[in-house]
C-alpha cells in the first residue's frame, strides 16, 4: 500500500510544483494568478482528502469500534445523504429510490459518511438516467443497506478488489481519475467497526455494493419505495 500512496500523493505535488514554477519564471498578470492559485487549491485539498482518509483507515486498522448510540432509523439517513449528492444527480440525470428500513443502534457520523460514499460509487458508475436503488433490510439479528446501480458490466477478478485501498477499476470506462480510489475501502472499515462486513456482487450490467452488520435486535420498519430528492420527473431504469 505505502507504493501507492506514494504515487497518489506525488501526482499533485508534482501538479503543485509545476504550477507554481511556471506561474514564477515571469510575471503574470492577477487573473493569471488567480488561475494558478485555484488550481493549486484543486490539488491541495485532493492532498488533504488523502490524508483524512488514510488517518481514519489507520484508526480503522488499529481496532477503533464504532460508538454506538442512540437506536437510528435508518431510511431518514439514507435520504439525507441522497439530498446531499441532489446536485451529482441532477447532472447525470439520476433518481434515487430508497426501500425498507431498520431501527439500530448505530454510529450516525459514520453511516453517514459510508452511505455517502455508496452512493457516490452508484453515481459515477451509473448508466445517465437510470435510478439508483438503496435498500435497508433486517434479517433476524443482522441489518444491510445495499446500494444497486446499473451500468458497465464488471469483471469477476475487479468485484473481488472493489474494497481494496486506491483501487479505481477500469479508468478507461469511468471517471475514475477525479477520485483518489479510497471511498469503498472506508465503506468497508465503516461496516467492520459496527462489527459487520463489506460485500458487492454483480449480474450482467447490475452491481451491488453494500454491508451488513449484527445487531441484537433490530426493530424493522416496514417501507415500500420512496423517491429521495434527486432529480425531479418520472422514474427511468
Amino acid at each position: 500500500a505505502l507504493p501507492i500512496l506514494a504515487h497518489e500523493l506525488s501526482t499533485p505535488l508534482a501538479t503543485l510544483m509545476g504550477g507554481t514554477e511556471i506561474a514564477l519564471c515571469r510575471d503574470r498578470s492577477v487573473e493569471e494568478l488567480r488561475k494558478v492559485l485555484a488550481s493549486n487549491l484543486e490539488e491541495l485539498n485532493r492532498l488533504a482528502g488523502i490524508v483524512r482518509d488514510m488517518l481514519f483507515l489507520a484508526r480503522a486498522d488499529h481496532g477503533e469500534a464504532a460508538q454506538r448510540g442512540i437506536r437510528q432509523t435508518l431510511a431518514p439517513i439514507v435520504r439525507s445523504v441522497v439530498y446531499c449528492h441532489r446536485s451529482e444527480l441532477d447532472k447525470r440525470e439520476l433518481t434515487v429510490e430508497v426501500s425498507g428500513d431498520a431501527e439500530v443502534a448505530v454510529d450516525k457520523a459514520l453511516v453517514d459518511r459510508g452511505v455517502s460514499n455508496l452512493l457516490a460509487n452508484a453515481i459515477r458508475h451509473a448508466w445517465p438516467g437510470s435510478c439508483i436503488r438503496v435498500t435497508v433490510q433486517a434479517h433476524d439479528n443482522e441489518v444491510s443497506l445495499q446500494v444497486q446501480n446499473d451500468g458497465p458490466p464488471v469483471e469477476p477478478e475487479a468485484l473481488k478488489r472493489f474494497f481494496d485501498r486506491f483501487y479505481r477499476g477500469d479508468t478507461s470506462r469511468t471517471n475514475a481519475n477525479q477520485h483518489h480510489g479510497l471511498g469503498l475501502s472506508i465503506v468497508a472499515a465503516i461496516a467492520r467497526m459496527h462489527g459487520g462486513a463489506p460485500f458487492a456482487t454483480a449480474r450482467g450490467d447490475r452491481i451491488t455494493v453494500g454491508w451488513s452488520f449484527a445487531s441484537s435486535r433490530p426493530d424493522t420498519v416496514a417501507a415500500g419505495p420512496s423517491h429521495a430528492p434527486g432529480r425531479s420527473g418520472s422514474r427511468r431504469s
